[in-house]
């Protein structure tokens, strides 16, 4: 087989309606390593977010390019109060505001990159920002301003608001 042949074969990708989430993921990840030299163990945690999140995804019947603002809120409130999803055994702990803050990061730069490869035309993480001292909020457009709800949590300040 010849390079140039060998190449065209290396780029064929599926449609992105048929890319499943773990192949988006697969993809993003290693743009991060390749392109941008993220150290392993950054790799594997935006891994294990980014899979949290696709099953998240999954139990509401959505995909990673139709998620839309109230998802990635609604996912983040999840880990902020510590709520569980139908099904799951174990009650689980808050998640720490570093860890939330992680959790934000990978999300913001996986979206960022189908929207570089023009997978999704809006970015749902875009009102996603992070305040001073480590809060993270959805920006509510339309509203005046950042608006954050507190469920019963350790640090209701940093609890992701959703544009109602």
């Amino acid at each position: 087989m010849r390079a140039a042949e060998w190449l065209a074969m290396a780029i064929v990708t599926p449609p992105s309606e048929t890319r499943s989430f773990e192949h988006l993921v697969l993809d993003f990840l290693a743009y991060l390593e390749f392109e941008r030299g993220l150290a392993r163990n950054t790799l594997d945690a935006y891994r294990t977010d980014l899979l949290q999140f696709g099953a998240f995804l999954a139990r509401r019947g959505r995909s990673a390019l139709d998620a839309e603002r109230g998802d990635v809120a609604d996912f983040l409130a999840d880990l902020a109060t510590g709520h569980t999803a139908a099904g799951e055994e174990e009650e689980r702990a808050p998640c720490s505001p570093a860890t939330i803050n992680r959790k934000t990061a990978a999300l913001r730069s996986f979206y960022r990159h189908l929207r570089r490869e023009e997978l999704v035309e809006a970015d749902p993480t875009a009102s996603v920002v992070r305040a001073a001292g480590g809060d993270v909020r959805v920006r509510a457009s339309g509203l005046g301003g950042d608006r954050a709800r507190g469920a019963g949590c350790r640090s209701a300040s940093w609890l992701p608001a959703r544009a109602w």
